[in-house]
């Protein structure tokens, strides 16, 4: 029996676009702002698609959460080969505030309404990059699933995926009906051609509300401000290590005076982590350096040394040595 696949496509500002706060550092300008749909979504539609020429799914329905506008990129995805589209509407102040939690249970509501097996989504928005709703609609239906997915295989109710991690390739199995989330190395998506943007518009797009699906999208988190990134400053070349750690010292990010080190070849990947009275500790890498040094401390309170070697290449470095001193 053919699976049933529901796709979650998010109207976001486009990729392209130079985000701007606004005056009043609310949020970002999206009045007059080019918009489109979420890459990652449109890998997850890609995948819906290509699982339909497969005969391995027999029915795709996009759903998307937002005002009015939102059936633009809904449209965006029938045009790609999805059957129709579901458009939960809300209002755009409403549609601000919609966080991961809150259309994650719009996206279960969906797809036990909707009596689906697959629910394929992009990893993340580019516009919060949260990387949360696969998780937490995985949870909310209590169905397995595959995040950050480069190669999906269906067998009958048999799902595999190829996953990306730290450390390389995941390969882990699980039974239908399941949560997938696409990764950027899942597929190429196609361009809608110009027949199939004409079909588009005459597809069927359902609109309902948050309160017809029984769903309270009330937002637990208020934003205080959004605000720029800092301008990043220009980098300054050392020619030793000496200078190095003098620069550290000078720009407050370490709180040691001067730090010597003897080169070995055998140990070029040493790092070393120097925790200050206050603050995060900070890692200093030294291409070459030795297995000892000392350090001048000055300030107040206790200051702590590591010294790292990697044990793995894909591994994180684990502690070898470490010294305690205090003033």
């Amino acid at each position: 029996m053919a699976l049933r696949a529901l796709v979650g496509v998010k109207r976001v500002i486009d990729y392209a676009v130079k985000v701007r706060v606004k005056p009043d550092k609310t949020g970002v300008v999206t009045d007059g702002v080019k918009h489109s749909m979420n890459p990652f979504c449109e890998i997850a539609v890609e995948e819906a698609v290509r699982l339909k020429e497969k005969k391995i799914v027999g029915e795709i329905i996009a759903v998307s959460c937002g005002p009015q506008q939102c059936q633009e990129t809904i449209r965006t995805a029938l045009a790609m080969g999805v059957d129709r589209g579901i458009h939960v509407d809300l209002s755009a102040k409403d549609a601000e505030t919609l966080g991961p939690f809150q259309v994650s249970k719009i996206l279960a509501a969906v797809a036990k309404k909707e009596n689906v097996n697959l629910v394929l989504l992009g990893k993340q928005a580019i516009d919060d990059d949260c990387n949360q709703t696969g998780q937490m609609t995985a949870a909310l239906l209590d169905w397995p699933q595959a995040t950050f997915a480069s190669e999906v295989k269906v067998e009958g109710e048999k799902l595999t995926v190829v996953r990306e991690v730290d450390g390389g390739l995941e390969t882990i199995s699980m039974k239908l009906p399941a949560v997938v989330t696409a990764d950027l190395r899942l597929n190429e998506p196609r361009y809608a051609t110009l027949p199939n943007i004409m079909k588009a518009k005459k597809k069927k797009i359902e609109t309902v509300k948050p309160s017809d699906l029984g769903v309270d999208t009330t937002s637990r988190v208020h934003i205080l401000s959004v605000e720029d990134p800092p301008q990043r400053q220009a980098g300054v070349k050392v020619e030793t290590t000496e200078d190095l750690v003098s620069k550290l010292k000078e720009s407050g990010r370490i709180c040691f005076c001067s730090v010597m080190a003897l080169a070995l070849e055998k140990n070029r990947n040493t790092r070393l982590q120097f925790r200050a009275p206050t603050g995060p500790p900070s890692i200093l890498t030294i291409p070459a350096i030795a297995a000892t040094c000392a350090a001048d401390v000055r300030g107040a309170g206790p200051v702590t040394f590591r010294l790292y070697r990697p044990h793995h290449p894909s591994l994180p470095c684990r502690t070898t040595a470490g010294h305690r001193s205090r003033l």
